[in-house]
């Protein structure tokens, strides 16, 4: 018997789609626009999530919206990965790695308000992973760098073929 006929049950399992959520995309959820059901049931995708978009629910004013953005986190058991590059002040060292800041530069273009993006969509890109995201500046700039971005209603109607 060759050793080429033989698949072990790991390249059996069928190929998962891996997403990474920017934080607005929780918003969503909350506010109906993306069912729990799709998610949960689909078998075939993967969610990640950083300590930023943990940290960004977590800094909701709004008790109530909180509590409901972190139980939808929780319901869709996204996968926690480290950021590619940490940022002072911003990032847990124990859940970023030091990267080289090129990517993360170039994202947060020299403005301050977007470091948090730029850590989301830097991971998406070095993982490889597709940032569903409703900011079409970081979408782009995600694409321009090599990186796969969508918006939330791509994301929808990729769930809806599956």
């Amino acid at each position: 018997m060759s050793g080429d006929s033989f698949i072990s049950n790991s390249e059996k399992k069928e190929a998962v789609e891996k997403y990474i959520f920017d934080t607005n995309i929780f918003d969503d959820m909350v506010d109906g626009k993306l069912e729990l059901s799709d998610i949960v049931n689909c078998k075939k995708v993967e969610i990640y999530v950083t300590h930023i978009q943990i940290d960004e629910i977590n800094k909701c004013s709004d008790v109530d919206r909180r509590a409901r953005l972190n139980i939808f986190m929780v319901k869709i058991r996204p996968i926690l990965i480290s950021t590619s590059s940490a940022a002072y002040d911003i990032s847990r060292y124990d859940e970023s790695k030091f990267g080289d800041g090129t990517i993360f530069n170039k994202i947060k273009k020299g403005n301050i308000n977007q470091v948090e993006d730029a850590l989301i969509g830097e991971t998406a890109i070095k993982e490889e992973i597709v940032l569903v995201t409703n900011d079409k500046r970081l979408k782009n700039i995600v694409i321009k760098l090599g990186g796969d971005a969508i918006f939330l209603d791509d994301f929808i109607e990729r769930l809806k073929k599956k």
